[in-house]
């Protein structure tokens, strides 16, 4: 049995550490020392005193005194040991669940597909050797970087988005701090991301479609979560680049990117943010953003990075386009992929696939006139898309409470979509208008001069007589067949006692190039009614050579 231990030491000029240890369960980096008994516990008191004399231990305690050099190489070794303790390894990175998918339209971003019947599509334009091959590599970054690349907004075209019921607002803000690289930018920041310098990353494919001249390629990002909109029903947030060819083969494509998400309403002036309700439903924003950079076709890529709009906020996606001549391998079946979206070889099946997406559409937007403040902007839509010339002259000018009272009107009809025998969408809509306004005219006050204007610039001197509006109305069953009726009505106005009707009709139907040659309406009955002879029977000769060519 060893007896007591004591050993002093002074660090510094004033002051003296004393250590006695009485603890069994001794650890690393908290008291170190010596035991005398075996069987006495360890105890720890540490005091401090502010000369060089120190207190005698009490009785079966151990007092250690450690010179600096040994305390630190004590103190070292407590830290390395207490350093080695493992860390929990952090959660894995988990990638937003997207649907990716590339499909081909004939025409340019900004302009729209061009609807392409079989059979219109040049097949050695389609498969030209010179078509150059699209990759496009997506990732998913833990954090959205702020400082790599150039802002995409100081390297943009054109900016075109919309807003619940505001179709055109020039800003940027879902793709807000998105950043852009071409060429030797992209490549040096594709490089820290491999090396893992971004943080983080997450492959979620690697997508390719040739794009021949005058074709656009569109690379589609889809949630596969449904969110349900209020008045809007159940969407899809999507993020798609569309890489369209120019005409001219040796020209760089351009690239659009489009983002949608859910954003709180615009508002517009002071009052009302402060008439806005805490729970006001957020609505969909679309942004088309066209970027200044073209893709290079000599396989430098193009990088474009944006916080993500599926899941967490925090993180980013990242596309890498590269363009170059595809190899053989891989251009047969790529231009087959395009051919088959919109080429000669399009079948019958995915023609009405197609038809099938548009009366979907349709039938959408006519749903969302259910809304108030989608009246307008629903009905310039259906309209614009249906030709119903009349209902979207009342759309864009008609005032509210106008308005609304024809979509309540629409809003019946289109239980007709749903029936047996669906009825056209535009000869609906503009059956209504007509309906609408001739109806507005029986009453008291009648037509207001701007809505009766708008009812003659489309139905000419018959637009006066209400009662004849209707009866064209109830005995036509098409659009086509309701402007027929127009034609002929107004061809019979000609012949009208009144020289102003004469006058009238001759207008409208100059506007449509229908005048017949040499007709004055103040002419005398002969004069006009030879002039009628030789254009009726020019007329008909037409008619005959039209019906002789299509008989053989």
């Amino acid at each position: 049995m060893h007896g007591p231990v004591n050993r002093e030491a002074s660090f510094g000029s004033a002051a003296s550490t004393q250590l006695s240890l009485t603890n069994p369960n001794r650890t690393f980096g908290s008291a170190i020392g010596s035991r005398a008994d075996p069987s006495e516990p360890f105890q720890t008191e540490r005091t401090l005193s502010t000369d060089c004399q120190t207190t005698s231990p009490p009785q079966n305690s151990i007092m250690t005194s450690l010179s600096p050099p040994r305390a630190w190489s004590l103190f070292a070794l407590a830290l390395f040991f207490s350093s080695c303790r493992s860390e929990p390894e952090p959660a894995p990175l988990i990638p937003p669940a997207l649907a990716l998918r590339v499909e081909h339209y004939a025409g340019s971003p900004l302009a729209g597909p061009t609807s392409l019947t079989a059979g219109t599509v040049d097949a050695a334009t389609l498969t030209s050797a010179e078509t150059p091959l699209v990759d496009c590599r997506v990732l998913y970054l833990e954090f959205m970087p702020t400082s790599a690349l150039d802002p995409l907004a100081a390297r943009t075209r054109l900016i075109a988005a919309s807003r619940g019921a505001d179709p055109v607002l020039s800003s940027i803000v879902l793709a807000s701090g998105a950043r852009v690289g071409v060429r030797a930018e992209a490549e040096e920041f594709m490089e820290r991301v491999n090396r893992g310098q971004m943080g983080r990353t997450v492959e979620l494919g690697d997508p390719a479609a040739a794009i021949p001249a005058g074709i656009t390629a569109w690379f589609e990002a889809t949630a596969e979560e449904w969110i349900d909109v209020p008045d809007s029903g159940r969407i899809q947030k999507v993020v798609s680049l569309h890489v369209s060819s120019p005409a001219d083969a040796s020209e760089e494509p351009s690239v659009l990117l489009s983002v949608e998400d859910m954003v709180a309403p615009i508002v517009r002036d002071e009052l009302e943010e402060e008439a806005r309700p805490a729970d006001e439903p957020l609505v969909l924003r679309r942004e088309l953003i066209c970027l200044e950079d073209r893709l290079p076709l000599d396989g430098q890529p193009l990088v474009i990075v944006f916080r993500s709009p599926f899941g967490d906020e925090a993180g980013a996606l990242v596309a890498v386009l590269s363009a170059s001549e595809p190899a053989d391998e891989r251009r047969d079946e790529l231009l087959a992929l395009c051919l088959a979206d919109v080429g000669s070889e399009r079948t019958e099946r995915e023609a009405g696939a197609s038809k099938s997406a548009e009366i979907r559409t349709l039938a959408s937007a006519f749903q969302a006139l259910d809304v108030a403040r989608f009246h307008r902007a629903g009905l310039v839509f259906l309209a614009t898309n249906t030709f119903a010339n009349l209902a979207e002259d009342l759309a864009l000018s008609a005032e509210d409470e106008t308005l609304a009272a024809f979509v309540r009107g629409v809003t019946t009809d289109r239980l007709e979509l749903d029936s047996a025998e669906p009825v056209d969408p535009g000869w609906m809509l503009e059956r209504r208008a007509f309906l609408f306004l001739a109806n507005l005219q029986l009453e008291d006050p009648p037509l207001s001069p701007e809505l009766l204007g708008m009812l003659l610039r489309h139905a000419g001197e018959v637009g006066r007589y209400p009662g004849l509006v209707r009866d064209l109305i109830l005995r036509s069953t098409s659009l086509t067949a309701f402007r027929a009726k127009l034609i002929d009505e107004n061809r019979l106005f000609l012949e009208d006692s009144n020289p102003g009707a004469r006058v009238r009709a001759l207008d409208w139907l100059a506007t449509m190039d229908l005048a017949p040659a040499e007709f004055d309406p103040l002419a005398g009955t002969t004069e006009r009614r030879k002039a009628l002879a030789a254009a009726r029977e020019r007329r008909e000769a037409a008619q005959l050579a039209e019906k002789a060519g299509d008989s053989q």
